[in-house]
């Protein structure tokens, strides 16, 4: 049965069945590797010093690196007991993916906060309306500073109501629901990243035992066919993976453009239509007002005005004149 792989494009599907296959729950994940053993110790030590432990003897130095796991492998690459394979070219792809992954994942977290902010900000405004416009009802609703205040409140409700009318759902279809479903991919996109990793280990563990071989032939001469079709089939596997990623990680990349653009059109409109409605909706209040209150707060009228308010409040009593 050849080996089926999910696709990074998107709109494909993610996996592949042949036929009389079966569809495989996913198991949990492994607990942590327990700390080795001292006959895991050992073996890891006949590997550092085959000769003092086997009196040179090359089988000897030929350890079943396939039982090992990943974690002992990477061990003895530390130790550097396994030469690591160093691919910078599918390095620099990586790390482009991961800084991709990060901003998109902070892309997804601010356009939710701005929607938020919008919904506190429309509530906020209606709240401080009902209150201004509760103050002028109690002192003269016939007067025009109550009937600014009264069409303030009804246009900041409107503007309120608009929010989740015109905004927030068009909003969760063109922005939120885009940036998820991309956000989606990453962790499909990693399970493939680790499988190439573990492959990886595994090759360079066959090409290990591989020269090691070569190097100090075996009396058993059936070790060494067999550690080539190990090393053989291990780089096929991982070259595989390895150059499915490294082709596909930048296509990835250069779909973002066109997958978010539609986004980025959708949430400007949206912004320019919030900014108009709410120009519309104030404007109207500014009918209440005299022509010449702008001119007066430039020339620091109002504040003199306000000043001599706070002066009069002062003089009270209540407000703690002696």
């Amino acid at each position: 049965m050849s080996a089926a792989f999910i696709t990074l494009t998107p709109g494909r599907p993610r996996c592949l069945l042949t036929p009389g296959s079966q569809l495989k729950l996913p198991s949990l994940p492994p607990p942590p590797p327990p700390p080795p053993t001292q006959n895991e110790l050992g073996r890891i030590q006949e590997i550092r010093e085959p000769s003092r432990h086997h009196g040179g003897r090359s089988s000897a130095v030929l350890p079943a690196f396939h039982s090992l796991t990943p974690a002992y492998l990477q061990l003895l690459q530390k130790t550097g007991q396994i030469e690591r394979t160093i691919d910078r070219e599918f390095a620099e792809e990586e790390s482009k993916f991961k800084i991709y992954e990060k901003e998109c994942q902070a892309l997804q977290k601010d356009s939710k906060g701005y929607l938020d902010a919008m919904r506190a900000m429309t509530a906020a405004q209606a709240r401080l309306a009902d209150t201004i416009d509760t103050f002028y009802s109690a002192s003269d609703k016939s007067s025009e500073s109550a009937m600014a205040a009264h069409a303030y409140k009804r246009g900041v409700e409107d503007l309120d109501t608009g929010i989740g009318r015109e905004l927030d759902a068009p909003y969760r279809t063109t922005i939120m629901e885009p940036l998820g479903k991309m956000n989606a991919y990453f962790p499909v996109v990693h399970e493939h990243i680790n499988k190439r990793n573990k492959k990886l280990l595994d090759y360079d563990a066959a090409r290990n035992r591989l020269n090691k071989l070569i190097a100090k032939p075996s009396e058993d001469p059936t070790k060494l066919p067999k550690a080539q079709q190990e090393h053989d089939d291990a780089k096929e596997v991982f070259d595989m993976l390895n150059e499915q990623l490294i082709s596909e990680l930048p296509q990835l990349l250069d779909l973002r453009v066109p997958f978010f653009d539609p986004s980025f059109e959708a949430m400007i409109r949206m912004q320019c239509k919030f900014a108009e409605e709410g120009y519309e909706k104030l404007s109207g209040v500014q009918r209440y007002f005299e022509d010449n209150v702008r001119d007066d707060y430039a020339a620091g009228q109002l504040d003199a005005q306000v000043e001599n308010v706070l002066q009069e409040m002062r003089e009270l009593s209540i407000c703690g004149a002696s």
